[in-house]
């Protein structure tokens, strides 16, 4: 009998590890995994305080997704090697406003014409957080890292509905490697706004940057699952007047701190490697 039960419990782990539910400024969300990717949990001890170290000051960050086969070794308190994958953040500002659809229009009216801008003016504050992280990190290692990053330019979006606007790009870092010596990484990463039960999540997927196709095509296969899993219901149509009076969005800081958490993670694979290979020595 005991051996029964404990097929059964083996069975139903992977059906229980097939969602990571969030909640948004009071509000449940359902989250569906990517396909073939688990939730960075606690016990990934090492992993988890380091992509910590790589959420935008402006952002909160719900859960991050690993491949599958990545997780054993996470829980373990490896620094596993991959590059490919996934995190679901927010702006602080706005996690616990309502927002309507009419207010996610101008969302998507401030991307298209207003994105690339925006990225252009964060670049200083961008090289302030770089610094923090640089200093963090070079105290956690004992070794200068020199994590540096190139300009970045998002690309047009290349997907929009009424419930959601994905753009991506493409950034070089840079990093000193165990002897010292500069290295450098192109990374690519897909972001994808969406309106999720009157709140504004970003989703980033990321990949190496030969991979940017792939970034877009996992994103879109993604999103669509989180919004299959959260209608829209007349509850999340009408919005609250009081938010819409009281607080005027400023949605090119909204778009900065989007910007500013994808290409901030973008970091955490070259860092990664870093680290195990300084762990190996």
């Amino acid at each position: 009998m005991l051996q029964q039960v404990a097929f059964l419990l083996a069975g139903l782990t992977p059906v229980l590890a097939l969602a990571s539910p969030i909640t948004v400024g009071g509000v449940p969300v359902e989250m569906p995994n990517p396909e073939g990717f688990v939730a960075v949990t606690d016990d990934m001890t090492e992993l988890a305080t380091l992509q910590r170290r790589f959420v935008a000051p402006g952002n909160k960050q719900f859960v991050t997704f690993i491949p599958h086969e990545a997780a054993s070794n996470a829980r373990q308190g490896g620094l596993p090697d991959f590059v490919r994958r996934f995190s679901v953040q927010t702006a602080i500002d706005i996690a616990d406003l309502d927002v309507a659809a009419a207010d996610f229009r101008q969302l998507q009216r401030t991307i298209r014409e207003q994105n690339e801008e925006i990225f252009a003016s964060n670049q200083a504050e961008m090289k302030a957080v770089m610094q923090d992280i640089n200093k963090g990190l070079s105290e956690d290692l004992g070794q200068e890292l020199n994590l540096s990053m190139g300009e970045a330019v998002p690309l047009p979006p290349h997907r929009e509905t009424d419930r959601t606007i994905a753009y991506s790009m493409i950034t070089r870092f840079g990093i000193n490697d165990a002897s010292g010596q500069p290295t450098n990484m192109l990374v690519a990463a897909t972001t994808t706004v969406a309106h999720v039960k009157n709140r504004i999540l970003f989703f980033y997927t990321y990949a190496d940057a030969d991979s940017l196709t792939w970034t877009r095509e996992a994103s879109e296969q993604w999103v669509d699952k989180v919004l299959t899993a959260n209608p829209v219901t007349h509850k999340f149509r009408v919005s609250t007047l009081w938010n819409r009076f009281v607080t005027r969005i400023d949605w090119a800081q909204v778009l900065g701190s989007a910007g500013a958490g994808g290409l901030l993670a973008l970091a955490v694979s070259l860092v990664r490697t870093r680290r195990r290979r300084s762990n190996d020595c």
